[in-house]
């Protein structure tokens, strides 16, 4: 029996392409994973609740995420009674973000502090002028492999009953000039508008790669800090409790370990083990503490299999290189067939979403380093725990996403005194040269203007035009996957100009003796011989609309290869007749 996941894809997928049916068999072999996974999950699920265990969102369409266009920021969608507005600009690859608790009356005054990847802290004023607190940080130059987005300065939290920071950084070793992890202490001075010293809190002197270093920093409800580090591709250290790569760390705030942390045992030098509160962690960017039940959450960034879990002290959460690992112990899983890219999460503690949004968790989904917007990733997913057993009330939900046609994404969050703070990273550039200073921080916040937006129901589209209602069913059902004037995925081909381009496609020789082959075909492409006639038959206009109906119905009835799903059920008739309507009205003479 093969038992290496990725050979079996691979014979499976090649055996497939000689059968014809490549994209099949793979579709099947992960569902038959996905499915014995589920198995013992929904067992308990039934015991706590009466029904089955929540399914893995394993993509994430305009269908299922019923958001609205930002009136303000046109680029992002967001839940009805929610709006996104930038706060910040001209940052360069801004990663998390601290508030100030109390910030003092001065306008000019922090109000928070943003990390900057390749090694600059700012601070936003209360008046909301950017300002640089400290630069120079890093002590390597941002090399390509660092321009992904994975090395640097990342984590910050401020200390408590001062204007002190700490931030965590990858920096390079002297002598080696190979990656390591370090926490350190910024010394504050001019009412915490500049650095005035550093101090190494811990050192770990433990190669990182560039990749999964070491990340979020908080303080707990114990007054005991803790510290997020990925396992820098080395799968191993994540269960090697004497190794710091894949953990979760708890210590003091001189860097001292904590005397009560799981596997600690004095001894005459420091080792990891006492500082490892939970293991087997693959690449955590976000964690915080639940603010009522004071357990802790946190999103782990998987290779395939992304997850949201519970952390609990000595607590063994598997990652051992293979995908399957990353469900171990998981709350919720995203994967395999689409990447997340889980960073940062945070709890609401003041309601700023709404009088209900306290204790409700928000992670983002950052994807993957310059992706389009298409899939799960580039958005903002809320969390409902049942604060009884510490599970999941509820399958988390979308209350954001960008869909605009640059390579922003969204990585820290942070609350603030009136919304929640997100970083976009990237900002509105384009992934290709030096993307400096276009990077920006936005709040998401409650507001009445969408919730008169109003939503796709049936008395609304009654009302439209065939072609007005085919528009709103298009962004609806398309637009996380296909663009369109400038808007929306690009897991699908641009259909600005869909009726010009299928035109000339539809009306080609080429085509049209493809057409003819398939339709003389006796057993494989048999029911689908009416469509072929058709197509055949018509000429022009009628000939594309003719190709829209079926391509929506059927995506593979004349090209097996296709990715598309069928929308044959999740569409009636006259939705896509409506759709095909408005893809023809945008080209038509």
């Amino acid at each position: 029996m093969i038992k290496h996941k990725w050979l079996t894809r691979l014979l499976l997928v090649g055996l497939g392409g000689v059968l014809g049916g490549g994209l099949t068999l793979w579709l099947f072999y992960e569902a038959s994973v996905l499915q014995r996974w589920r198995h013992v999950q929904s067992q308990v699920a039934r015991q706590l609740y009466g029904r089955e265990a929540f399914r893995p969102h394993e993509i994430l369409t305009a269908r299922e995420f019923r958001g609205v266009r930002s009136p303000t920021s046109p680029a992002w969608m967001v839940r009805p009674g929610l709006d996104v507005v930038r706060v910040a600009r001209g940052l360069s690859y801004p990663v998390s973000i601290a508030f100030v608790p109390r910030p003092a009356d001065d306008p000019a005054a922090p109000s928070f502090y943003v990390t900057e990847l390749h090694g600059t802290v700012k601070y936003v004023a209360r008046d909301g002028s950017v300002h640089t607190y400290a630069q120079g940080l890093n002590n390597f130059d941002p090399l390509p492999d660092y321009e992904s987005g994975q090395s640097g300065l990342t984590g910050i939290a401020l200390v408590p009953d001062t204007e002190d920071l700490l931030i965590t950084q990858a920096y390079a070793d002297a002598d080696s000039g190979l990656l390591s992890n370090r926490l350190v202490r910024l010394y504050s001075r001019s009412g915490g508008k500049a650095l005035e010293r550093a101090q190494v809190l811990l050192d770990l002197q433990e190669f990182t790669s560039s990749a999964h270093q070491i990340h979020h920093v908080a303080f707990g409800p114990d007054d005991k800090l803790y510290v997020s580090l990925g396992e820098g591709r080395n799968p191993p250290l994540s269960l090697d409790l004497e190794r710091f790569g894949g953990k979760l760390l708890r210590l003091n705030l001189d860097g001292t370990p904590c005397d009560d942390n799981p596997f600690y045992q004095r001894s005459a030098a420091t080792t990891p083990s006492q500082y490892v509160y939970a293991y087997g962690l693959r690449n955590v960017f976000g964690f915080d503490f639940h603010p009522r039940t004071g357990r802790l959450y946190a999103l782990d960034n998987g290779r395939s299999i992304d997850r949201f879990l519970e952390i609990v002290p000595a607590g063994v959460y598997g990652w051992d290189g293979h995908d399957s690992s990353t469900r171990l112990n998981a709350l919720y899983t995203w994967g395999p067939l689409h990447n997340t890219g889980p960073a940062g999460f945070a709890f609401l503690r003041r309601g700023t979403l709404g009088a209900d949004s306290t204790g409700r968790g928000f992670g983002a989904m950052a994807g993957k380093t310059r992706e389009d917007a298409a899939g799960p990733a580039k958005s903002i997913w809320e969390f409902v725990l049942d604060e009884r057993t510490g599970l999941l009330a509820r399958e988390p939900q979308v209350v954001l996403k960008y869909l605009g046609p640059d390579k922003s994404t969204v990585v820290g969050l942070a609350e603030g005194p009136d919304g929640l703070y997100f970083t976009d990273f990237f900002g509105p550039a384009q992934g290709a040269g030096n993307d400096a200073g276009r990077g920006n921080v936005w709040k998401l916040y409650a507001s009445d203007a969408t919730r008169e937006i109003p939503l796709l129901d049936e008395q609304h589209l009654a009302g439209l035009s065939p072609a007005a209602r085919g528009g709103a069913l298009f962004a609806r059902h398309c637009t996380s996957c296909h663009r369109l004037d400038g808007f929306g995925g690009q897991e699908g081909p641009d259909l600005t100009r869909a009726y010009e381009q299928l035109q000339q496609r539809l009306h080609s020789r080429g085509y049209e003796a493809a057409l003819r082959k398939l339709a003389a075909a006796t057993q494989r492409f048999l029911q689908q011989r009416p469509r072929y006639e058709e197509l055949l038959s018509t000429r022009n206009t009628q000939r594309v609309r003719a190709w829209l109906r079926h391509h929506l119905d059927e995506p593979r009835f004349d090209n097996p290869a296709a990715r598309m799903p069928g929308f044959s059920s999740a569409l009636r008739p006259e939705e896509r007749d409506a759709i095909v309507e408005y893809l023809i009205s945008r080209g038509a003479p």
